[in-house]
């Protein structure tokens, strides 16, 4: 994991939704996160593949973090998601989101969710980052 403020990634790790879907934290720094999960058969949806809210929850949590990461406390104004491949069972899934600009309060990202080699979902994504800090 990159070297930035311990605390502040052990408050990423308080998140009970992420950690009730078993969502992993890989790497955090200033501006970027990586996160991933393994698709579990109580995230299918009625037509036995993985829900598309679990891969944008996978997507929006890198987001979070990435967002976040500054110490400064930044609430999401608007993220939209393009699917491109679906996931089942066992797939192993990577999400990384990437601070592609700050300007003033708002902070822009982009978010790629993989399956192994195969892009699955991309997001993009805007921040309004408020003056108080996470932690």
């Amino acid at each position: 994991m990159s070297t930035m403020n311990e605390n502040l990634i052990e408050k990423f790790r308080e998140d009970s939704y992420a950690s009730h879907l078993e969502i992993n934290i890989v790497d955090v720094s200033e501006g970027y996160a990586k996160v991933e999960a393994v698709v579990k058969e109580d995230f299918l949806n009625f037509n036995g593949v993985c829900h598309g809210g679990f891969i944008f929850t996978l997507a929006d949590v890198a987001f979070s973090m990435a967002s976040n990461s500054h110490n400064q406390q930044a609430y999401a104004i608007n993220v939209s998601i393009n699917f491109m491949k679906g996931a089942q069972v066992g797939d192993h899934l990577v999400a990384e989101a990437r601070e592609t600009k700050l300007s003033g309060p708002l902070g822009f990202y982009e978010m790629k969710v993989w399956k192994g080699d195969e892009l699955i979902a991309e997001c993009q994504a805007i921040v309004y980052r408020k003056r108080e800090p996470v932690i």
